[in-house]
Formats: C-alpha cells, structure tokens, sequence
C-alpha cells in the first residue's frame, strides 16, 4: 500500500486528486494540508510514501517544502501540482517523481504512482572498497578504477569536497553557506541553495551505491562513509604517525600512492588555498624524512629512483 499525503491550498483540487486516489487499490490517503508548515511537520511524523505537492503555496512555496522534505529523508517521493509550467526545470532539479499540470487527470494520477513503484527499486549497493581522491584530480572509484559518481552540478561536488575535507568534526550551517555562496547573504533563499545542494550530494552518493550518511547534528553537517580509503586521511596518518615516530619501511612506497599533486588540482576553490599548503607541507616533510631514512640505511640507489619519483609529483625545492 502506497502511503500518500496531500499538500494543496485549493480545496477542490484537493478533493478531486483524493477521489481519483481512493479508486486505487493501493493508495492510501494518509494526510492533507492546506498549510505547507503544517504538513512538513506531519509528513517528518509520518514518513508517506509519497506526496502529492502543490508548487503555488503561500508562505512556503512547494519547491520549498519539497527540499526540506527531501533533505531530512530523500526515500519520500515527491509528484508536483501547478497550473504552470514555469517550474518544470528547478522541481526536476529536485528528482520529483512527476509533474502534473492542474487540473489533473485520472491518467497522470496513475502514471505518478507507477514511476514510484518504479523508483523505489534502490540501485545495488557497492560492497567493494570505495577509493576518494583529492590529491591531483578529484575523483570516487571502486576498486577497479572505474568512477562511480555523476555530480549533477559542480556546487554539489564542491560541497562533497568541504564536508569530506572537514571530517568527523563538521561544519557548521552558515559556515559552509558563506563559504560556498560567499555572494549571497545568510537568509531563507541561501539556506535554499544548501539544502537542494545536500539533497544533490545525497542522492548522487546513493545512486551510486555507495553507503553514506549525511548528518546534521546541531547545525553542524559531517559526511561519512562506509568502506572508504581517502588519500587525504591517509596523508593526515602517514604524517601522525611520522610525529610519533610510529612509522614503518613501507613508508616511501606508501607516500607515492598517497600524493600524486595539489589537494584539488584541477579545481580552483578559493577557499581550500589553506588546506592545499597544509597538504603540501605534510607530504614536503614525509618525503624528508623519506630520504634521511634512506641516507641512513645507505639505500644510495633508492635514494635516487626516490628523488626522480619526487619530481614527479611533489614540488620541490633544487
């Protein structure tokens, strides 16, 4: 059974799609609203299946409610009403199921329903390692070296980049708005752009089968995934254990697999300059230590094949 809510401001419309939906054997018509705030609050409570939402709301507008539906759970399927076509291009942005021009039709009812049935069949999760790079070229590939993942928009992939370079400490909220729309003022429309955003991330990362949690706790956001290897972190433990004096001879072979270049080379994100001299400066004082440790051992010829490699993806100084 189809667990579904209405969200419309048109009481006719409403109860022309409720009687069409009751002549389908399995559909339910757990809800309807007349107000958007409202329903948001019932539809976290409820968790439909789908809802049928009107794009012409006073007060919050269906684009709106739509990615705060779909931000705090991407499984709701979303089909949009409206009486114009306007909004075609941004409720598609936001992998609505459907688009229904008003007054609706029995036939693009059904058809709504059958594209859920359709999309609730999930993509197969990737069991294997999952392998980030942001070392040289940004790139996610399973263990094969084949890419997984298709961003949508390069804002999206920017934010992918931001949480992942955050960690498990996060960022928070006005945090990464200022840093990714350092144009636009920290009010409702920004707030917009960073959920449809998260939304994007989201339903990339899942589409790709990849298991991720995209958490927001306080207002601080952290990603996390499962089975992951990220040059990144492993550059941060290369250099911690180096600190500690905790490392092993696999080290120079290790350091090679790590840093093939810039920290987002190919991207120019103003606000990583910070991050990419850090990176830069960590792989500089383990390839270092690389070569004291070679000098000591007396591996003269290592040492050399190590210097020729160096050049080859660390900067370095003659």
């Amino acid at each position: 059974m189809i667990r579904t809510i209405l969200v419309d401001d048109e009481p006719l419309v409403m109860q022309m799609i409720k009687d069409m939906l009751i002549e389908e054997k399995n559909v339910e018509v757990i809800g309807e609203y007349f107000n958007p705030k409202e329903a948001l609050h019932h539809i976290m409570s409820t968790k439909p299946d789908l809802v049928f939402l009107d794009i012409e709301m006073p007060g919050m507008n269906g684009i709106e409610l739509a990615t705060e539906i779909l931000n705090k759970d991407d499984t709701i399927r979303i089909v949009f009403l409206t009486a114009y076509d306007q909004y075609a291009v941004e409720a598609f942005k936001l992998n609505a199921i459907h688009y229904i021009m008003k007054p609706p039709s029995h036939k693009e009812l059904q058809t709504a329903i059958s594209r859920l049935e359709t999309s609730v069949q999930a993509p197969p999760s990737n069991t294997g390692k999952i392998y980030i790079s942001f070392l040289g070229s940004i790139s996610i590939c399973d263990e094969e070296g084949v890419s997984l993942v298709k961003w949508r928009t390069a804002k999206a992939e920017e934010l992918f980049a931001l949480l992942m370079i955050s960690g498990e400490k996060g960022i928070e909220k006005w945090r990464i708005i200022e840093t990714l729309w350092p144009e636009s003022p920290c009010n409702e429309k920004s707030e917009q752009l960073l959920y449809s955003t998260i939304y994007r991330v989201k339903s990339a990362l899942s589409q790709a089968g990849i298991r991720a949690a995209l958490n927001n706790k306080l207002g601080i956001y952290s990603l996390t995934i499962e089975n992951m290897w990220c040059d990144l972190y492993e550059l941060e433990k290369c250099y911690k254990e180096m600190k500690q004096h905790k490392l092993d001879d696999t080290i120079c072979d290790r350091i090679f697999e790590i840093y093939k270049g810039e920290l987002f080379l190919d991207r120019d994100y103003e606000w990583a300059m910070v991050y990419r001299s850090n990176a830069e400066n960590k792989a500089e004082e383990l390839s270092d230590f690389c070569k004291e440790k070679m000098r000591i051992n007396g591996d003269l010829k290592k040492l050399e094949a190590f210097r020729l490699k160096r050049n080859i993806y660390i900067r370095i100084e003659s």
